[in-house]
């Protein structure tokens, strides 16, 4: 589940038919929760940055 978005930063506009990817990097833990420093890509190119934290259950 995602719990809370922090510090995201819009750098490319996606539009209909763009393949997002998204890639969590996990940068901290604690027991089922955690935060991690995401980042979504169109063709290679960053569209957007943030911190995202998450919990697992």
């Amino acid at each position: 589940y995602f719990g809370a978005i922090d510090k995201a930063k819009f750098k490319k506009k996606v539009v209909p038919g763009d393949v997002l990817t998204l890639e969590l990097k996990i940068v901290k833990q604690k027991g089922a929760i955690g935060v991690g420093e995401a980042k979504a890509t169109v063709d290679g190119k960053v569209a957007a940055t943030a911190e995202m934290t998450f919990a697992i259950g």
